[in-house]
């Protein structure tokens, strides 16, 4: 049985990670900001443990470590996923700055921190860090620009981390989280597996698939304000990457 340490994991890709974690006989440390943030947990066994995490207070961080290593006994954390995350939409022009800074302390500097505060019991099992990142962090677009300055700064922190670990053998892997209603279009054009939480290596990119997410993102009404904006960033995306893809091929595969 191995040990991780999911941060974020009070909803969305943090708490499927956990529960599939679990579900796979793991012991699970789920980190939820606030310790009544968790009722996306509740299918969760007995081993999963929650664990009180806010990743912008060292003190927090501190206390996380401390409760993580007591319950290992001795034993090193299989693995780190740095999951937690915020987001504040806005034009960069009227953007209040403490939202950025925000933005930044939670999506950055927090993952930062929480890493390097979990290191020692993870490099003790060697084991692998994971941070979960976004297309964000490739593509960016109006009105997000909080969102994807964090998401450009994990990539670039993920892959130093990757080049300084490593020399010790440990593993280091960036797991982009892709919109779901993206990842359908270049899934659909690759002819990918959609299968529920199907992890699709492609490109030397690690793309995970919420189906059920994307799904209910297909038929939302509002996820057709979406078609313009990204017929033109996932045919960019694909041209960069030396893929011919016809304009007419994303905008009929994102319908």
């Amino acid at each position: 049985m191995s040990s991780f340490l999911v941060t974020g994991a009070s909803s969305g890709i943090g708490a499927a990670t956990a529960l599939r974690l679990d579900a796979d006989g793991h012991e699970v440390f789920a980190d939820v900001e606030k310790s009544a943030d968790t009722a996306a947990l509740a299918a969760a066994s007995g081993r999963l443990r929650t664990v009180v995490l806010d990743v912008t207070l060292t003190a927090s961080i501190d206390a996380a470590v401390d409760e993580v290593r007591s319950a290992l006994a001795g034993r090193g954390l299989d693995g780190l996923v740095n999951n937690a995350g915020v987001g504040f939409p806005g034009p960069l022009e009227v953007l209040p700055l403490d939202d950025l800074r925000r933005q930044l302390e939670v999506n950055v500097i927090g993952q930062v921190a929480t890493t390097q505060a979990m290191l020692p019991l993870v490099r003790q099992a060697a084991g692998r860090v994971v941070f979960v990142g976004s297309v964000g962090g490739v593509l960016a677009s109006q009105f997000a620009g909080a969102y994807h300055a964090s998401k450009f700064a994990i990539e670039a922190v993920a892959e130093v981390w990757r080049q300084e670990l490593d020399p010790e053998g440990i593993e280091e892997m960036y797991h982009q989280a892709v919109d779901a209603l993206r990842i359908m279009a270049m899934a659909r054009i690759v002819h990918a597996d959609l299968s529920p939480y199907n992890l699709l290596v492609w490109h030397d990119r690690l793309w995970v698939i919420d189906l059920p997410q994307a799904v209910d993102l297909a038929v939302n009404p509002n996820g057709f304000e979406f078609l313009h904006r990204d017929v033109v960033n996932i045919l960019g995306w694909f041209q960069r990457k030396g893929i011919d893809v016809e304009p007419d091929e994303v905008f009929a595969t994102l319908l």
